[in-house]
């Protein structure tokens, strides 16, 4: 771990330090190498912790195995970008987002509240870079926007944890560990927990884009390149559920835990019907996808609240949403090279202009709205499951006219760029085959989920949620 941080420091100060966009290139390939072999540790590593705050355990593993596979067309799609289309501060942009990655591994491998909190502020000081990397009058006020509800949700965030301080000021305890939490919350003062979760789930949901922190990802991802947006709507959104999740876990076993997974049901069934609202009238395609975000956060909040099969749900549809999401976004750019615009409204006739890229943005469809052999299908049907066997048939009623509302939108608006008539003049700009052949990988990993039945992946989500 000490190996990975300083090498990836160092390479982020080449990177601001040379300002040269082939040196930028062959470090942001270094730095690939670096996380791929900080992977490798943590599968040979496994439940091992090391520098005392960082440790191998199921989820790590898990969301450090979707950051590589996120993170290499990330920067395979960024160069392109910047090559062919925005020539500029190719350094500092390559530079932020591998800074980045680098505060997300942070978030990941942390097993203390305190270094989650630090990277995540950290997260917020790198995406920023990036969201203002066209440096225009809506990139300021988005970014600025995106600097200041992020710091009050930091802020808020931080708060939960000095209110978690108090059940460890009499113990001697004075780090924050998962662990010793766990131990110490079960006779810990109710009350305190309470506040301290709501502090840490509105802070926090800054970063996973849930109600009532949605809009400010929203924004970002409306004005961000597009690979900053897969980023952010995918590893991004990964941090802020894993510090959401281990708190829950910090929880289960206390007197509140079943009021916290309430309210976790409760700001996850919020955020699908915002999803739903804002799906039905968006007309911008970069808003579309970010909504859609907003919507599969949602579901995934509400399998934590339920618990039991649903966590196992939950993880699945982590997994799936990652890469289907990723590959739309990145397709996105595509759509945009061709029509000179992400309002929908105006494009059509994909398919004819680019039969490639329309069947990536037809199977991301279908996949993103879990149709099968989605793996977000696999996750849904658990989830309704679980409410059934729960007997929660209020929640599931309301959930799926709601769902069914984000559905229609979502096939309706993605599926009329393919068939409907263009309002305007296609720019006859030369696309990229090679960046549509990594968009069909992600889109069948995100089908091959579908298949899960066993195997080290099922062992590893086990892990997590045992």
């Amino acid at each position: 771990m000490l190996y990975f941080f300083i090498i990836s420091v160092v390479l982020v100060g080449l990177m601001l330090s040379l300002r040269n966009p082939l040196a930028s290139k062959v470090l942001s390939g270094l730095f690939i190498v670096n996380l791929i072999a900080l992977l490798v540790r943590a599968y040979a590593s496994k439940g091992q912790t090391e520098l005392v705050y960082f440790t191998f355990d199921g989820t790590a593993v898990i969301m450090l195995s979707l950051m590589v596979v996120v993170a290499i067309p990330a920067f395979i799609h960024s160069f392109y970008y910047l090559t062919h289309e925005s020539k500029r501060g190719i350094p500092l942009y390559i530079a932020g987002l591998t800074g980045l990655l680098t505060s997300l591994v942070g978030v990941y491998l942390s097993n203390n509240l305190i270094v989650l909190w630090v990277f995540m502020e950290a997260t917020t000081l790198t995406v920023s870079v990036l969201i203002y990397h066209h440096r225009s009058t809506h990139a300021l006020e988005a970014t600025w926007k995106y600097i200041f509800v992020s710091s009050i949700g930091i802020a808020l965030a931080y708060m939960g944890i000095l209110f978690l301080g108090t059940i460890v000021s009499n113990s001697g305890d004075i780090p924050l560990s998962y662990k010793g939490l766990e131990v110490l919350a079960a006779n810990a003062n109710p009350a305190y927990l309470r506040i301290a979760f709501l502090f840490v789930l509105v802070g926090f949901s800054t970063k996973m884009e849930l109600f009532p922190m949605h809009t400010v990802g929203i924004d970002a991802n409306t004005i961000a390149p597009p690979p900053i947006s897969a980023v952010m709507s995918t590893l991004m959104v990964n941090g802020g559920f894993v510090a959401i999740y281990r708190l829950l876990n910090i929880l289960d076993g206390t007197i509140v835990g079943q009021w916290a997974s309430n309210v976790l049901i409760l700001s996850g069934i919020l955020s699908v019907i915002v999803a739903a609202t804002y799906l039905l009238k968006s007309n911008n395609l970069k808003r579309l996808l970010a909504y859609s975000t907003l919507e599969n956060m949602g579901l995934v909040a509400i399998a934590l609240g339920i618990g039991g099969v649903a966590r196992y749900a939950a993880f699945i549809h982590i997994i799936a949403h990652t890469f289907l999401k990723a590959a739309l976004f990145f397709q996105v750019r595509q759509v945009r090279n061709t029509f000179d615009t992400y309002e929908i409204s105006k494009m059509g006739g994909y398919i004819r202009h680019y039969s490639a890229g329309a069947l990536v943005l037809m199977l991301g469809t279908l996949g993103i709205v879990a149709f099968p052999p989605s793996g977000l299908f696999v996750s849904e049907l658990t989830i309704f499951k679980a409410m059934l066997a729960q007997e929660r048939w209020i929640l599931f009623t309301v959930l799926v006219l709601v769902l069914l509302c984000c559905v229609y939108a979502i096939v309706q608006k993605l599926l009329s760029i393919l068939y409907a008539k263009e309002t305007v003049k296609p720019t006859g700009f030369k696309l990229s085959m090679s960046l549509t052949a990594v968009q069909y990988l992600l889109i069948g990993l995100a089908f091959y989920v579908f298949f899960f039945k066993d195997g080290f992946v099922m062992n590893l989500i086990n892990e997590a949620i045992k």
